[in-house]
């Protein structure tokens, strides 16, 4: 009888054992796959230095969107994103350097967000009110 119990005892702990292992494995394949899907587009993005500037909201909203010179990389695509949900992307080549006027039918009321290609992870949220937009900018090289 004692025999009996302590090999029980084994079994069930040997199953706990092998379910706390196998629920650590799937926490850390989980763990490693968000932190690798996040890492990289900010990888990839990190070399965009961009300004927007001029904005303006009639029938649409209109900005300028400025590729830095000391950006590592020109943009194929603006993507902009307004407080009220809207959203549209422009396949617009802004080489670094140079700027381009973006032109929207979009509308917002008080902010809108705009970012290069696909770094939403790096983006610049503009106001209508005037004030300078907010976001990632990198130390300034003067």
């Amino acid at each position: 009888m004692h025999k009996a119990i302590t090999i029980f005892l084994f079994l069930v702990t040997f199953m706990i054992a092998g379910y706390i292992f196998t629920q650590g494995v799937k926490i850390y394949k989980g763990g490693r796959l968000a932190a690798e899907s996040q890492t990289q587009p900010a990888i990839d993005c990190i070399g965009y230095v961009y300004g927007v500037s001029g904005i303006k909201q009639q029938d649409g909203l209109a900005f300028r969107f400025e590729n830095r010179q000391y950006s590592d990389k020109d943009v194929s695509k603006v993507t902009v994103r307004t407080d009220i949900n809207q959203t549209a992307a422009f396949e617009r080549p802004v080489p670094r350097g140079s700027s381009a006027d973006i032109t929207t039918e979009l509308k917002a009321q008080i902010n809108f967000t705009v970012y290069p290609d696909a770094c939403a992870v790096y983006a610049k949220t503009c106001f209508l009110d005037g004030r300078e937009c907010i976001g990632y900018e990198p130390p300034s090289l003067d």
